[in-house]
């Protein structure tokens, strides 16, 4: 008796420490769901998804459910990143094809059941404007660039449109042990694809009369600029004292510059200096992604429905 009440205790605790979806898992399930958010019980023909345990309670038969919902959403998003120019990124989600299906054959103790839903994901995210981390490396070339002009605030065209839809076909058999107790042992298979598209264009930067810089022009000159230098600098003897003017307030805006300096040394930090900024033209230039992803994944399903 002990025993049996430890495992009914076990039992009635599971659902409290187990999240056997995760995050990205739909719930609205039916449309039985919408009238009544709590459908982990049911013994209707949508126990096919929430209880397939409880497809023992059906009458013998062949039940077939058909569900669609239209599904229209606002997401925001609010960074407080000091440099951004606004804190708050909104997108749409729309989708009209939010479909589950569901069949199952009860005879006697033993039913079959078959099921097909949009297990996660489903529809398309729309962002207008991007999202902050696409603001973000843009934003914090204001404060950076100071030298040889300083910059006051920037602007760019930044827009994001994802979708992701994970299809679920979950296959099984329900048996009734007795009145009270049925179990249930299937499978789901699950197929996902995630797809990327947006822009991240005309990122520009702008000094305190509003005059605006192409940030990746910007960057492209200061490595021309610092390539030429580097370049004179590079014929004067290697071990005399740094004493161009232009290469030393070059070093010292990068904080590399020190008294008695070499021309050698100067050549080797100047041209660590170039590489950057070639890189920071490169990344500052117009972005394009169009970008899709796929996976699978199987997975066993248990299932007990204890009617006491």
């Amino acid at each position: 008796m002990k025993r049996l009440a430890l495992l009914f205790i076990g039992i009635m605790l599971f659902p409290l420490f187990s999240h056997a979806g995760g995050i990205v898992t739909n719930t609205n399930q039916s449309a039985a769901w919408v009238r009544m958010f709590a459908r982990d019980a049911s013994t209707g023909i949508d126990a096919v998804y929430f209880n397939p345990a409880g497809l023992a309670k059906l009458g013998d038969g062949l039940y077939i459910s058909l569900n669609d919902q239209i599904i229209s959403q606002n997401r925001y998003i609010t960074s407080d990143y000091q440099y951004l120019n606004t804190s708050d990124f909104e997108g749409s989600v729309f989708t009209a094809k939010f479909a589950s299906v569901y069949a199952a054959y009860k005879k006697g103790k033993i039913a079959v059941s078959f099921g097909f839903n949009v297990i996660g994901g489903g529809g398309s995210a729309t962002f207008e404007k991007g999202l902050p981390m696409f603001d973000m490396s843009a934003s914090d070339l204001v404060p950076m660039i100071n030298a040889p002009i300083d910059m006051t605030s920037y602007s760019l065209d930044a827009y994001l449109e994802g979708s992701s839809v994970y299809y679920g076909y979950q296959l099984g058999v329900t048996y009734a042990i007795n009145d009270m107790i049925a179990v249930y042992l299937g499978a789901r298979y699950v197929s996902a694809t995630n797809t990327y598209v947006g822009h991240l264009n005309d990122i520009t930067i702008y000094d305190a009369s509003g005059t605006p810089y192409d940030a990746s022009a910007f960057f492209e000159a200061n490595y021309t600029n610092i390539t030429n230098v580097s370049g004179y600098v590079s014929t004067l003897p290697a071990g005399d004292a740094l004493t161009n003017a232009t290469a030393i307030g070059i070093l010292s805006s990068q904080g590399l510059y020190n008294s008695g300096m070499t021309n050698g040394a100067a050549v080797l930090y100047l041209n660590g200096v170039a590489q950057k900024n070639y890189a920071a033209s490169v990344l500052l230039d117009d972005q394009e992604g169009d970008i899709e992803q796929k996976g699978s994944g199987f997975t066993p399903i248990i299932g007990v429905n204890l009617s006491l």
